[in-house]
């Protein structure tokens, strides 16, 4: 088997292995089970950056600081454009009602953005083919420790029952820690950008060029890193880190050409607005968040081939 496998094609081992992978695990299904869970994420993470925002600036500030950030965001004129108009209208409503948006934001995020992780630690878990925490006698840990719930007045029980509650604990743990991360991250971004797209458009015509490409490298570096680390972090077990540094790279990649070929579409076939009117924001949204779901489980499918590969190379270096 190893030897069969290594005398196939780059490409065809690869592109036939992920044809293979899409059909047989129902990709495009899992994908849009994803990207609703991300659609849920971001009306609370909105409503939680203009409260942390209202801390530090004033609403005039805010209103400039989110059309710096839409503009770099989202690089689609029109579609920005309106984005833009929307929350102009809702940031002076949202800083009325600061403190009742920031703390509900805060309360949704954690359950929703808990559930996303969740889901994508299932997905990457199926993906590397990695199995759920068993108990002691194979059975599921979350069925563990609700049959020792039901007995926990038994004496001996409590023990079993910390041993049965304990993973659980800890992915949840581990889940809002990913939401904490998630959201100091974004929060840094929605800072440095404007900052950054400022300098790009103050920049000497001999710079800016330079400077242009240095943002688009530094774009990529990120999507980069954060493929990497989400598959690094999220499944059960700790895969190799060349492993997921391929599939990450090749994801990181193609984020960047979908992100181009989207662009294009709307720029030159740009029937979507005359077909969506008022909707078409959420339309582009919700494709843009279903073509990430998509590219991030091709990403980590790319990075169990290689790992499966390297297995057949050492299997047939053995034989």
């Amino acid at each position: 088997m190893g030897k069969q496998i290594t005398k196939k094609g780059f490409c065809a081992y690869y592109l036939g292995g992920l044809f293979v992978r899409m059909s047989d695990n129902n990709l495009f299904l899992l994908c849009g089970g994803l990207a609703f869970a991300t659609l849920l994420c971001l009306v609370p993470l909105v409503f939680l950056i203009f409260f942390a925002l209202e801390a530090i600036l004033d609403v005039r500030a805010i209103a400039h600081l989110v059309n710096q950030t839409v503009d770099v965001l989202i690089p689609y004129p029109e579609e920005a454009e309106y984005l833009k108009e929307v929350l102009s209208l809702r940031v002076s409503g949202v800083m009325t009602f600061k403190q009742a948006y920031g703390i509900s934001g805060l309360l949704i995020l954690i359950v929703s953005a808990s559930s996303l992780f969740s889901s994508m630690r299932t997905l990457l878990n199926a993906v590397f083919k990695i199995e759920h925490h068993l108990g002691p006698n194979g059975d599921e840990t979350e069925w563990v420790a609700m049959d020792q719930i039901k007995n926990i007045n038994t004496p001996g029980r409590w023990i079993k029952f910390l041993q049965g509650i304990l993973p659980i604990a800890v992915g949840k743990l581990k889940d809002l820690t990913m939401v904490l991360l998630v959201i100091y991250i974004f929060l840094l971004l929605v800072l440095a950008l404007p900052i950054l797209s400022t300098v790009i458009d103050t920049a000497p015509s001999l710079l800016h060029t330079y400077i242009t490409y240095f943002y688009g490298l530094t774009s990529l570096a990120l999507i980069f890193a954060v493929f990497l680390g989400l598959y690094w972090l999220l499944p059960y077990q700790k895969i190799q880190i060349k492993m997921l540094a391929t599939g990450a790279f090749w994801a990181a990649l193609l984020w960047k050409f979908t992100e181009w070929g989207f662009g294009y579409y709307l720029s030159h076939f740009g029937s979507i607005s005359y077909l969506y009117g008022a909707y078409v924001l959420l339309v582009v949204v919700a494709l843009w968040i279903y073509f990430s779901a998509i590219i991030f489980i091709i990403g980590a499918q790319i990075a169990q081939l290689c790992r499966e590969r390297q297995a057949a190379d050492l299997q047939s270096s053995l034989f």
